[in-house]
């Protein structure tokens, strides 16, 4: 979704993306795993607690990312939006996020996780 929306947004030239491979339960590799996926970097932007204490830990500035408007943007309510088949959910995210949901069953991946969560 992200690759999708900063395509439209004709923005892939100023972003690198890179997957990295989750450590678990072993925190003490994240830093570095991080280091070896990455180009090199000198801060790092999350909201996170223990990513936070880990980068902090490292030497590694952190700062959070400001949060715009959450009350509205909510991942945990739009995600519920679309559980429960509220269409009003299209008009908070990007137009190639809704196309993403849609083409992979989105809406009908989210009623089956939220029947069984219930």
């Amino acid at each position: 979704m992200i690759t999708r929306v900063l395509r439209a947004e004709n923005l892939m030239d100023r972003v690198y993306i890179s997957a990295i491979p989750d450590t678990d339960t072993q925190h003490n590799m994240w830093v570095s795993m991080v280091k070896t996926y990455s180009p090199p970097f000198d801060r790092v932007y999350t909201n996170d607690p223990l990513s936070r204490l880990l980068f902090e830990e490292a030497g590694i500035e952190v700062y959070s990312i400001p949060y715009y408007n959450r009350e509205k943007y909510e991942a945990t309510l739009i995600r519920k939006m679309i559980a429960t088949g509220n269409d009003e959910w299209k008009k908070l995210v990007h137009p190639e996020v809704v196309r993403v949901i849609m083409e992979i069953g989105g809406e009908e991946r989210l009623r089956e996780i939220f029947k069984t969560t219930k």
